[in-house]
């Protein structure tokens, strides 16, 4: 079978958005029979379509998505902060075991700048694909996405979690914020959590997997937001804060500092 080129794919697209925009919501033979497309091809479209956030999944049918577009403003760098924020993203991907693609992807364009537009050395494009060389986990990927996606649209997501000790169990969360944390190398979810009517935080590594809800939430008032880990240890936190002093020995002062 030919590939199609571009010009074509952009096409069908385009017809796939205008006949779900007509329609409603469709199963994905329905849209395959109405276009004359085979269905898989329709399933590669329509996942595209998702990733960008065009179009959503309801049980078994597929409709335009009900987010509201969110446009970023243009962001005006110079070469120290674009170094910056290299490093920053570098330093997320290398603490997780598995491939993060949308970080990569924005590494590789930042490298480029780095590297043809300020004249820096290849290094940092290498240093990214060196990056691209670990074992693939889509179902990571998907996940991530979805918790972005709940936080930035404050939608409600419905995940099955994989705790260290115990049973897998299913809840649904409202993500109020993802932090990453250098203890353990992992990255966390920090939202309202339905199995047990109060704050908690999750791993996303154990996360088994994420489905997003159309039930929208909004966050408490007297959610704390980043002070909550003000005074944590990395990504821990309780309830009151306690002043510990410790005392060391002269020889590791300096460093301990």
């Amino acid at each position: 079978m030919s590939r199609v080129t571009d010009n074509t794919r952009q096409e069908r697209l385009e017809r796939i958005l205008r006949l779900l925009r007509q329609e409603g919501a469709l199963k994905e033979i329905e849209i395959s029979s109405h276009l004359n497309i085979e269905r898989r091809s329709i399933n590669n479209y329509l996942n595209e379509l998702e990733y960008e956030g065009k179009v959503e999944k309801d049980g078994v049918c597929w409709q335009i998505s009900s987010f509201k577009p969110i446009i970023p403003r243009n962001l005006s760098l110079d070469a120290e902060q674009i170094v910056i924020l290299y490093l920053a993203i570098r330093l997320f991907v290398k603490q997780s075991d598995r491939r993060v693609e949308t970080a990569e992807t924005l590494l590789l364009k930042l490298a480029d700048v780095v590297t043809e537009d300020l004249g820096g050395g290849a290094y940092f494009s290498r240093a990214v694909r060196e990056l691209s060389s670990r074992p693939e986990d889509e179902t990571h990927h998907d996940i991530l996405r979805t918790l972005a996606r709940g936080m930035l649209h404050q939608r409600q997501i419905e995940i099955i979690y994989q705790p260290y000790h115990g049973r897998d169990f299913k809840t649904v969360i409202s993500p109020y914020l993802l932090e990453p944390s250098g203890i353990g190398f992992a990255t966390y979810v920090i939202g309202h959590s339905s199995i047990v009517d109060t704050l908690r935080t999750y791993k996303v590594e154990r996360i088994v997997s994420a489905q997003l809800l159309r039930t929208p939430f909004t966050i408490p008032e007297n959610f704390p937001g980043l002070e909550l880990l003000k005074n944590a240890w990395s990504i821990y936190y309780g309830e009151e804060t306690i002043k510990v002093v410790l005392r060391f020995h002269p020889d590791v002062v300096r460093r301990v500092r």
